[in-house]
């Protein structure tokens, strides 16, 4: 099946050369101008990668990020002019999966697509047809690895992207256990990408602001100093 990349961009020119490579490549691509545009495709046609540049003449890419992962978990790469760490931490903090700095290697952008697809699809075709997979009780949400995503009661989405999916599920793989920064790297790495201490971090503040986690006083996802990271579970409570 042919895979979709959506290009976020207002520089036609650039956006253009993009969408010739990735086409090349055997992608099926699709483009918008602004924040509005993106959201109004987004909201009726099905993707399977973002790239966004972060600086739009409606607003600011990041606020846009975010309002994506209400609609999607699909993989996002952020791209910018600024080769600030800050801005790169940003973006991640944000919900992107990578970020690409301006002028980028056409081969490196070919690569880090291809990772990132690879990734996201590996955790689709794993699941079963059926939504009956196993399921653990994490506070008020139930990881369902079926659907590779979790749920209220109420079966709302917990939007989870692939990243933080995959590093909660390794966490509740290991309940009550201390897993070293090392560990969780060697476990998601992907030999394409630039994953690194920092970005576990990210993922982690992510993941307890999505879970509702109080960052200052974690009750569930545990910084354990000059270790690594646990998650508290009752393995009564958690258990279905």
């Amino acid at each position: 099946m042919q895979e979709t990349i959506y290009i976020v961009d207002d520089n036609e020119e650039l956006k253009s050369l993009i969408a010739l490579s990735l086409e090349s490549e055997g992608y099926a691509v699709i483009t918008a101008h602004d924040s509005r545009e993106c959201l109004e495709k987004l909201k009726k046609i099905s993707v399977d990668l973002i790239l966004l540049d972060i600086l739009l003449p409606d607003g600011n890419g990041l606020v846009l990020i975010e309002k994506i992962r209400q609609l999607t978990n699909v993989p996002i790469i952020a791209i910018s002019g600024k080769n600030e760490l800050a801005d790169k931490i940003v973006g991640l903090e944000m919900g992107a999966d990578d970020y690409m700095t301006k002028p980028f290697d056409e081969a490196e952008m070919k690569a880090r697509v291809r990772a990132h697809l690879r990734r996201y699809a590996s955790m689709k075709d794993a699941a079963p047809p059926q939504d009956a997979g196993e399921k653990v009780r994490i506070g008020k949400w139930i990881l369902n690895r079926a659907r590779f995503q979790i749920f209220d009661e109420a079966g709302t989405s917990g939007n989870l992207t692939v990243g933080e999916f995959k590093l909660l599920d390794m966490l509740a793989r290991a309940p009550n256990r201390v897993l070293t920064r090392e560990q969780i790297l060697d476990a998601i790495r992907d030999d394409s990408l630039d994953i690194t201490d920092r970005s576990i971090d990210i993922q982690v503040a992510r993941l307890r602001k999505k879970i509702g986690d109080n960052a200052k006083m974690p009750e569930i996802i545990k910084t354990v100093r000059s270790a690594g990271y646990m998650l508290v579970l009752d393995s009564k409570k958690a258990a279905f």
